[in-house]
């Protein structure tokens, strides 16, 4: 179809094999499963390639109403993956699985056919810098967005074509029809095209995930050592804009976020309360069955999956340790108030 480019699931790494390390030894089952994926998707190619053009029929016949779809946004490091993998477990929703992630060319139609594994329930809500554990596992499903919003990670591109728009109405429509129910996913370079997606797919709503910045910037400068295996190489949503370029990555990363922070509030201004519903990662983990059902009762045509499962959601302890020194800490204060947040 017009707009509409199939492909694999690129990435920003450098040092791979060093990180393909670091995630064997960490020990993490969903660290574990991103490896295993990677190896299944290649077994999966035949059955891809035999399920393609029962894909294309779909697409073809789907229509552009797509029905609620809610994506979930935030700064990389945000909580995002938490409050993924809880609304996947308590609403009646559909998402992109680590199974939908086997499938480049036809993920509708792999889904289904792999449909018969469920959902996983993670009840310790465990992931690895964004991957889960699992075929029934959350994914972000980048094979499926780098089709319409470029192969970069890290960035999306600023605009779509009305082809490519249309595309995108399409595909979400068939997979509403085939599912039959809202569509939830969380990917974190959504948050770098807010105003995109809201203006080419009209039943889009935006679940926002705000922490508090100085931790996301520790938990990056952690993440840029674990999946980069440096602190000073980039990692996450813009941390390749040329306007935060500098030599002290304490500094760059306070840049990164600020920058997505801004980015995010100046995109939802435009959204009425109904398509877009903001909450900070603390207030989540500390009532999240009461953030399920505000979720719920925001969004129209969403709701609980089972009332006595989601009462027996606990809440979430906050992590508040610090990897840094002191002095580094002090830095990341300084430089945040340095560079204040846009209202």
């Amino acid at each position: 179809m017009s707009g509409e480019k199939p492909s694999k699931h690129h990435g920003n790494f450098e040092d791979a094999w060093g990180l393909v390390g670091r995630m064997l030894r960490s020990g993490e089952s969903s660290a574990i499963w991103a490896l295993v994926l990677a190896a299944l998707g290649i077994a999966a190619k035949p059955v891809d390639f035999f399920l393609q053009r029962r894909e294309q029929r779909l697409l073809e016949n789907a229509g552009e109403r797509t029905g609620p779809l809610l994506f979930i946004v935030g700064a990389p490091r945000s909580g995002t993956t938490l409050a993924y993998q809880i609304l996947a477990q308590h609403l009646d929703v559909s998402y992109f699985s680590n199974a939908t992630a086997l499938f480049f060319k036809a993920p509708v139609s792999g889904t289904r056919l792999l449909s018969r594994f469920g959902r996983t329930r993670n009840t310790a809500f465990r992931s690895y810098y964004g991957n889960s554990a699992g075929l029934g596992g959350t994914n972000d499903g980048f094979s499926i967005w780098n089709r319409w919003l470029g192969e970069d990670r890290y960035q999306a591109v600023d605009e779509v074509t009305d082809d490519t728009a249309r595309s995108m109405r399409r595909f979400f429509a068939a997979w509403s029809r085939t599912f039959g129910k809202p569509l939830l996913n969380k990917n974190n370079r959504n948050a770098d095209c807010v105003a995109l997606l809201a203006a080419a797919l009209p039943e889009a709503c935006f679940i926002e995930i705000h922490r508090d910045p100085q931790w996301v910037v520790q938990s990056l400068l952690h993440a840029r050592k674990t999946i980069q295996g440096d602190a000073g190489r980039n990692w996450g949503l813009r941390s390749n804009d040329p306007s935060i370029a500098c030599d002290d990555p304490v500094e760059q990363v306070c840049r990164q976020v600020r920058l997505i922070e801004n980015r995010l509030n100046e995109a939802t201004q435009g959204l009425t309360a109904a398509r877009h519903l903001r909450v900070d990662y603390e207030t989540l983990c500390a009532d999240p069955a009461a953030w399920v059902r505000t979720v719920a009762e925001t969004f129209e045509g969403v709701r609980v999956a089972d009332d006595a499962a989601l009462d027996e959601l606990k809440p979430f302890a906050v992590s508040r340790q610090s990897r840094l020194d002191e002095g580094q800490v002090a830095r990341i204060r300084k430089f945040l108030d340095a560079e204040p947040q846009n209202s």
